[in-house]
């Protein structure tokens, strides 16, 4: 039977944003609820491999539930603005992974949940931190129940929820009924708590049954039930979940592409996920990943002549230096053994780097190399130079900002190369190339940022010159101007706030000062585009 997973969007992100640390994207607008999000969404999709996937939204008008019972929901606190804004980025990178979102005015999440997980013939995952989905539970459906953190979750069948909570699917409601929930403001029985509540229905059954038995209670306790039963069946309206809403969608909406697409990686870029940026695994495999090593030739060098020969009328060739030395001219992968030992064939690796040198600083000799900065160093230790070259590290960061590598060998491997990390370099070099002509990064590439690391070596090198009093005094002036303007601030702003808090700023603007915000929007940011288009009027 194939898997489907629909998540709770709301609850999902809500956990997310208060498990993990603030982080913000490039335009200051934090971000950690989405992160926390899309992780919660990869581990269930690597868990339960789903064919279709879909997650479900409250929406801000008010449902059937409030039209039946103002108090439902009231004493909820508003969402904070910083969760607030996030939302609409969550709903923007779903709509790029090509995730189905269901929505619908009048009903809540929970409702859309119960109706698709009921309406198809598929093993369903409800992936919520909302007990009220414990209801839904039958033979083809799960609930995937977040507990600690974004990581930790329970999964409840039929068998785990009569053990984890004593109670069946059905029971569910009735329990709600008696007992009430504090966070949706269900009232339940005035008086009846939830030790009462549970035993009661492992007597009777539900609802109706204690009531249909109510001769046998007595005292205060029959009170409670007798002067609550208009409310404990409003309870149970309020906390059944509708499994009949009419939302138009059918399963075949909700297939899941995955691996992800390549916008995908630029969206995680644009906002930060280093971590998941990373992950090639999630994105689709290019055909140069797809066709690997296993299809180029792979020549060990074990001497100078040997070196010399291929050389020879190379007009191109990638380097990657690692315990041994790799060439590849992208037909095949050579490698330079480093003689380790006395008895082991290869070259020792001072001889290997020279007889390289003079192809190494040869300005007709394209070669491709990762972190050219690095090698410059290796290289000045036996006097040599590197020249005219493409430096892969330097083109994936203007690509997709992902420089952080630790091991050259590692980072190949994960393209599917294997130990063949020249061939990978050189395969790289090109798809790096088209990407940042398509960018429209030429010229940033090869007239700033390429020269700029042989500028940045040499000053490195070199080191840079400063009048040690002339910085210290300037870095007082600075200090002082910029209590002077923060003092200026506050008397403009009327009191004093933390200038640094776009929170905080957007208030004192936008709200205090009355300042019109610039945008069609309520969701109000500071960063430098917001502020520079105030500035000249305000």
């Amino acid at each position: 039977m194939d898997n489907f997973i629909i998540i709770d969007g709301n609850s999902l992100i809500n956990r997310a944003f208060y498990a993990l640390p603030p982080l913000n994207n490039a335009d200051g607008i934090p971000t950690q609820a989405v992160y926390g999000f899309v992780n919660m969404l990869v581990k269930a999709i690597e868990d339960y491999k789903p064919k279709y996937l879909a997650v479900a939204f409250d929406l801000p008008q008010p449902t059937f539930r409030h039209k039946r019972f103002d108090g439902y929901k009231a004493k909820r606190k508003k969402m904070p603005e910083e969760l607030a804004v996030q939302l609409p980025l969550l709903k923007d990178l779903l709509k790029i992974m090509g995730i189905k979102i269901l929505e619908l005015p009048g009903y809540e999440a929970d409702d859309i949940i119960g109706t698709m997980a009921k309406r198809n013939s598929v093993m369903t995952y409800i992936l919520t931190g909302d007990r009220d989905s414990l209801q839904l539970i039958d033979d083809s459906t799960t609930v995937v129940l977040t507990k600690r953190g974004i990581t930790e979750t329970q999964n409840l069948d039929e068998k785990e929820l009569l053990a984890s909570f004593s109670l069946t699917p059905r029971q569910v409601v009735d329990y709600k009924a008696l007992a009430g929930d504090s966070s949706d403001n269900i009232p339940g029985v005035a008086g009846i708590g939830e030790k009462t509540a549970l035993s009661m229905i492992e007597k009777y059954g539900s609802l109706d049954g204690i009531y249909a038995n109510i001769e046998e209670f007595s005292g205060k306790t029959k009170e409670k039930l007798v002067n609550g039963k208009e409310m404990a069946y409003l309870s149970y309206f309020l906390a059944t979940i509708v499994t009949t809403v009419p939302i138009e969608c059918g399963i075949e909406e909700c297939v899941l592409e995955f691996p992800f697409n390549e916008n995908v990686k630029r969206y995680f870029i644009k906002n930060n996920f280093r971590s998941l940026v990373k992950r090639e695994d999630l994105f689709v495999e290019t055909e140069e990943v797809k066709s690997g090593a296993t299809e180029i030739a792979r020549i060990e060098v074990v001497d100078e002549n040997q070196l010399f020969q291929i050389l020879e009328g190379k007009t191109e060739l990638a380097i990657a230096f690692g315990d041994d030395i790799h060439l590849s001219d992208g037909d095949s992968e050579y490698v330079i053994k480093i003689r380790r030992t006395l008895i082991d064939n290869g070259l020792d690796y001072s001889q290997a780097v020279k007889a390289l040198g003079e192809y190494l600083s040869n300005e007709s000799v394209k070669k491709v190399v990762f972190d050219g900065k690095k090698i410059m160093y290796e290289l000045a230790k036996y006097k040599l130079t590197l020249a005219n070259y493409d430096d892969v590290k330097l083109m994936q960061f203007l690509v997709d900002n992902t420089v952080d590598i630790e091991r050259l060998s590692t980072y190949c491997e994960g393209l599917g190369y294997g130990t063949n990390l020249a061939f990978a370099l050189y395969e790289q070099s090109k798809k790096l190339s088209e990407k940042i002509k398509e960018y429209g990064m030429e010229r940033l590439y090869y007239d700033v940022e390429l020269p700029l690391e042989k500028v940045l070596y040499d000053m490195e090198t070199v080191g840079v010159e400063v009048d040690e009093s002339q910085l210290d005094a300037l870095g007082e002036e600075f200090v002082q101007r910029a209590k002077e303007l923060a003092s200026l601030i506050y008397s403009l702003a009327g009191r004093e706030f933390n200038i640094n808090s776009p929170k905080q700023l957007a208030s004192i603007l936008f709200e205090e000062l009355s300042i019109p915000y610039p945008k069609k929007t309520t969701k109000y940011s500071t960063n430098a585009e917001i502020l520079e288009e105030l500035a000249p009027k305000y």
